[in-house]
């Protein structure tokens, strides 16, 4: 309880307070420049001003530029056409077809938005001067967001990669854990329900990614780092995805049973080495020394070599047989990738 107060008060309490703060002086600010809708400043500081740094120059980028191609299309399809209906239906066709081919779908909604505040809210004045409040407004909204977010209690999408970083390998934890439980017998949970928290917390590393990428500061070699990051994750996740696949249809084997307890100490030695790493992601250590594992692996070689020679296979499907090679090779290629050392 304790905890998510301390987050709520140190996070949600920060952004809540900067958000007000920013559309206060929005509101004063349009209202010493005499802008006509002094409210559209306080809207976009609003919904521009994100939790960190990072996202909310992203949503300021996209604003600035769907703010700009609307309020010019708006402008110039109400001289050239007027404000009539299908007018504004050419307009907005034009609009999202303009930002979609400058690469700039994110922008879109909000220039369709735009390009209706300027051809259906007045039909007094010029076309052009109320297309310049506009994005005076929402440039003043913009400018004051970042300013907020940069000034007071600044927040950085790159502090929280490294929560996510570990989130992503707890959730991997858990994945590869409920497919050897699969494997050796046990009650496994629903691979597809840890297979979707992987996915959702691979998505929320790279939104994090992208944020931290419009954030001050970050040069490329930190973009590098990233990138080689996201790689070491995505190869991990490969393994165990091999993994799985190596052991579907494998509830009635027995063969791995010939390999303990040698096999058993192996994969507990690689669940150990998860939490390890996740601890390890800032210290550019390896998830565990190799003495930790290549006893365990040898052991796990003798044995099977043991039992090849033996002849101890014959008395075993050849699908089973090949199940448990694919999975030992599985378990190596995952050993490989946990021993290398944490960007």
């Amino acid at each position: 309880m304790t905890h998510i107060l301390t987050r709520f008060t140190t996070g949600h309490l920060s952004h809540a307070v900067k958000t007000g703060v920013a559309a206060v002086i929005c509101l004063y600010v349009a209202t010493l420049f005499k802008l006509p809708q002094r409210h559209w400043a306080a809207i976009s500081a609003m919904i521009v001003l994100q939790s960190n740094v990072g996202a909310t120059v992203k949503a300021s980028v996209n604003r600035f530029a769907g703010t700009a191609i609307g309020a010019v299309l708006g402008g110039l399809c109400v001289t050239l056409w007027g404000r009539h209906v299908w007018a504004f239906g050419a307009a907005a066709t034009l609009t999202v077809w303009s930002c979609t081919s400058l690469g700039l779908q994110d922008s879109a909604r909000l220039a369709s938005a735009t390009v209706a505040l300027v051809m259906l809210t007045s039909s007094a004045g010029s076309p052009w001067v109320m297309a310049l409040n506009r994005f005076l407004e929402i440039a003043l909204g913009i400018l004051v967001a970042l300013l907020m977010t940069l000034l007071l209690w600044p927040t950085r999408a790159r502090d929280a990669l490294q929560r996510a970083r570990a989130e992503a390998l707890r959730g991997l934890e858990a994945l590869y854990e409920a497919v050897v439980q699969r494997y050796c017998g046990g009650a496994a949970p629903a691979l597809d329900a840890l297979i979707e928290q992987v996915n959702a917390a691979f998505r929320g590393y790279d939104e994090l990614v992208k944020q931290a990428t419009y954030e001050p500061g970050v040069a490329q070699l930190d973009q590098e780092e990233l990138t080689a990051v996201r790689a070491q994750l995505t190869q991990l996740w490969q393994t165990i995805e091999a993994l799985e696949l190596a052991t579907r249809d494998s509830r009635t084997d027995t063969y791995h049973r010939r390999c303990e307890p040698e096999l058993g100490h192996l994969l507990r030695a690689i669940s150990a080495a998860f939490p390890r790493r996740a601890d390890n992601v800032t210290l550019g250590r390896s998830a565990f020394a190799s003495t930790d594992v290549d006893h365990a692996l040898a052991a796990v070689d003798d044995k099977v070599t043991a039992l090849r020679t033996s002849g101890a296979s014959r008395d075993y499907s050849l699908e089973e047989v090949a199940r448990f090679y694919a999975f030992l090779i599985s378990v190596k290629s995952l050993v490989k990738a946990l021993e290398g050392p944490v960007t």
